[in-house]
């Protein structure tokens, strides 16, 4: 599912005639687990700046496909797609700062990148950011926005997530004012993602 999501985005952030035929031979391959083919494919792309094919070069080395497992080079790649707005690897750096792995720990790095993914609309990080407020870590707690991004995720995170956010949020409700619901319920409702960065890809091809 989200494979076909990346193919999705692919067109709508501008790449071109060839660009778009050489992802998509790249995502063909990809599902067929040529890793080889899909990085002949992707790398050319990635280079010239395709968010896209920048986040999915973070995953093969993330998980050893196709090219040694190296989370340096993932992270360079997770680092190229996030700068222009893909939520995907925003999160997927988060969680590199946070646990360590590729990239020394950096709890302030961590919220930066988790805070840029949620504003994207990425429901994990969403709900991860929500219950980093209700707890008040690495952030100042605040109960309000807390709900925001529980409530955002509960609605926004699938069978999963959302499931978990609403279980967080029912638990929050307990220790919040009604007039700290009643803002946060406000904040809920005039939320909007933040726009990806325009990509680079358009120049592809």
């Amino acid at each position: 599912m989200r494979r076909m999501y990346l193919l999705a985005a692919a067109f709508v952030l501008g790449l071109s005639g060839a660009a778009e035929a050489e992802f998509a031979d790249g995502l063909t391959a990809y599902k067929r687990y040529d890793f080889a083919a899909a990085l002949e494919e992707w790398q050319p792309l990635a280079d010239h700046g395709d968010q896209v094919t920048q986040f999915y070069l973070g995953e093969m080395y993330r998980q050893a496909q196709g090219v040694s497992y190296d989370m340096t080079e993932a992270s360079r790649w997770y680092r190229k797609a996030a700068e222009q707005g893909h939520a995907e690897a925003q999160f997927q750096l988060a969680e590199m700062y946070e646990s360590g792995y590729g990239l020394d720990p950096d709890p302030a790095q961590a919220v930066q990148w988790l805070t840029r993914a949620a504003e994207g609309g990425h429901a994990a990080a969403m709900q991860r950011l929500g219950n980093r407020y209700a707890t008040g870590e690495g952030v100042n707690q605040d109960l309000v926005q807390a709900h925001l991004w529980l409530a955002l995720a509960a609605t926004r995170g699938g069978d999963v997530v959302g499931f978990l956010a609403g279980t967080d949020l029912r638990r929050l409700l307990d220790r919040m004012s009604p007039a700290e619901i009643s803002k946060a319920n406000r904040l809920v409702e005039q939320w909007q993602p933040r726009p990806a960065a325009p990509a680079n890809a358009a120049s592809v091809g």
